[in-house]
């Protein structure tokens, strides 16, 4: 009798090791699936922010037009900026901070990557700080623009080949 109970209890002990042994792969195998959920979801994050950041820049350039202009054509540009930026200047700020954030928790993006969408935050910020400032005076701002108009289309570029490098290594 006492064999016997000592080998139920062998066995239990074997059994119970299996079902902890299971136990903890299951919990892995659910951990590490969640962790991979994540990554796809922030990385799909990022890359639609930089996606909207280009349409910003798009917007931008074909609001601002060619050099060739008038003062009361530059004039009426400047309150299709003013509008635009006013309208959107929350959005523009928010959508830098959100994108840092994705950036963070995307932890398979590579530094070369990293380094690419923290110079379209830059260019982001560029925007709404040197190109349109909006709390500086609309005489200041048509002048920034004015200035800047080149460089406006040189950082549509850049941004648009930095999305599509991303796009093309993801």
């Amino acid at each position: 009798m006492v064999d016997l109970l000592s080998e139920v209890g062998a066995y239990a002990s074997i059994g119970g090791v299996i079902v902890a042994v299971f136990l903890a792969w299951l919990v892995y195998y659910l951990d590490k699936r969640r962790r991979t959920q994540e990554e796809q979801h922030y990385k799909t994050l990022t890359e639609d922010s930089l996606h909207e950041i280009l349409q910003i820049f798009t917007e931008v350039v074909l609001k601002s037009k060619p050099e060739s202009r008038t003062e009361n054509e530059n004039e009426n540009i400047t309150l299709e900026l003013d509008e635009y930026f006013k309208e959107n200047y929350r959005r523009l700020t928010d959508l830098i901070r959100d994108t840092k954030i994705y950036m963070r928790e995307w932890r398979s993006l590579k530094p070369e990557q990293k380094a690419n969408i923290v110079k379209v935050l830059e260019s982001l910020n560029w925007l709404i700080v040197t190109f349109y400032p909006i709390d500086k005076a609309e005489s200041l701002r048509m002048k920034r623009w004015l200035q800047n108009r080149s460089e406006l289309h040189e950082k549509r570029e850049q941004v648009q080949d930095i999305v599509k490098s991303i796009a093309q290594t993801n």
